[in-house]
Order: structure tokens, then C-alpha cells, then sequence
């Protein structure tokens, strides 16, 4: 079987289902699964997205992602608003108690402090946000981070008498 590059020529013009099932086969018996033992789980996914220019975007998230820092990435939605940044991101079995959150300038850091699953992901965010403005929720494992857009002041014209 001939390895495919993951968006080479044809790519998207075969079965995605069928070139996807090759992919997961090939990745099962490298490094990251092959000596992974029972009860132990290693969690790895992608996000494919189209951008603005029409090409697929690919976001790889969890724990085989970043294996060299010893913690799970979890997915993570960012969600440009007019006023607002909204940020969601999936962090399943994680407690308020564990997280901690970090917002400076156009960056937000999550991460979780539990020795069987750490969690870390550094977000760059669209723009700057304004210094203690975010409210954030974690429900069901599912965190949701709001925060509002830092918009610079207007020049005020000044009429000349």
C-alpha cells in the first residue's frame, strides 16, 4: 500500500472515510499506540475546517499532540465576536479546582494541575482583550471563556474656530 500524504493531489476526491481508516491503521502501529497497555488510554483527534481562502485547515488536538510536555491539548473553538472573544474548549473529568487560567494581551493559557491528566494549551487570540474581563464557565466538561475585546480610542476631531 502506498502512503499517502494527508492532502496530496487526489486526496479529496477518494472515500475520506476509507483514506481516514488507512491513516488511523498506519498511526496504531507507531510509537505513540504500540506499546500502549490495558486500561490505559491515549487520546488524539483533528479538527478539519475550510478557511476563508477555501483551503482545509487541519487543528490536531490531545495528549499524543503533546506527549513531549507530558499533557493532553484539548480542542478548542475561537469564536471572534464584535465586542467579544469566546473561547470552548474540552476538558472532560477536569473540576474548577484544577484549572487555572491565564489571559495577557492576545494569548490565553489553560491549563490543569492533576497528575493522571494534566492539561496545557497556549491560545492565540484574535486581538487584544481587556485586562479583568473574562468570565468563564465549566460545565460538563465543557469550558467556555468570554472575553471582551480591547478596542482601541478613537481620535476625536477637534473643530478649529
Amino acid at each position: 500500500m502506498a502512503k499517502k500524504k494527508f492532502f496530496d493531489g487526489d486526496f479529496l476526491d477518494d472515500d475520506p472515510f476509507e483514506a481516514m481508516h488507512e491513516m488511523m491503521e498506519e498511526m496504531f502501529k507507531g510509537p505513540l499506540f504500540r506499546n500502549l497497555k490495558p486500561g490505559n488510554s491515549r487520546v488524539q483527534g483533528m479538527r478539519i475546517t475550510v478557511g476563508p481562502d477555501g483551503r482545509p485547515r487541519v487543528q490536531r488536538f490531545g495528549d499524543a499532540v503533546t506527549q513531549k510536555r507530558n499533557a493532553f491539548e484539548p480542542w478548542v473553538d475561537v469564536i471572534d465576536g464584535k465586542n467579544n472573544v469566546t473561547v470552548v474548549a474540552e476538558l472532560p473529568g477536569v473540576e474548577k479546582n484544577e484549572l487555572n487560567l491565564n489571559a495577557e494581551k492576545d494569548f490565553l493559557t489553560i491549563s490543569v494541575k492533576n497528575p493522571e491528566r494534566p492539561v496545557h494549551k497556549t491560545i492565540k487570540l484574535p486581538g487584544e482583550v481587556r485586562e479583568g474581563s473574562a468570565k468563564a464557565t465549566l460545565k460538563n466538561g465543557i469550558l467556555e471563556v468570554v472575553l471582551e475585546k480591547k478596542h482601541e480610542k478613537k481620535l476625536r476631531k477637534i473643530k478649529v474656530s
